[in-house]
């Protein structure tokens, strides 16, 4: 669950933004017979762009970087949760 406040800039076919917001993060472990699950508050912040190829249409780029603290697993306990991610994908806008 996640929640963001995104600025883009208007221009054109591309649209690129920034973005940053909050979200709670899981974190779930299997190894064998054990396994565990571990739920933080994190960050998150990055941007991407935009680019809209019909007037309803566009492909998109993200780039984020999410910092979460620590968690545990059934084996140890990891110092930082931190990561990156890296998206794309597609929408349609309905409408006229």
């Amino acid at each position: 669950m996640d929640g963001n406040v995104v600025y883009n800039w208007e221009g054109g076919a591309v649209h690129p933004y920034v973005t940053a917001g909050v979200g709670m993060y899981r974190f779930h472990t299997e190894t064998g017979a054990r396994e565990g699950s571990d739920t933080k508050v994190g960050l998150d912040v990055g941007g991407g762009i935009e680019y809209f190829f019909t007037r309803h249409a566009t492909m998109t780029g993200e780039l984020l970087y999410h910092k979460v603290d620590g968690f545990n697993t059934p084996i140890t306990t990891f110092a930082d949760g931190s990561f990156w991610s890296f998206a794309i994908g597609a929408k349609a806008y309905l409408g006229r």
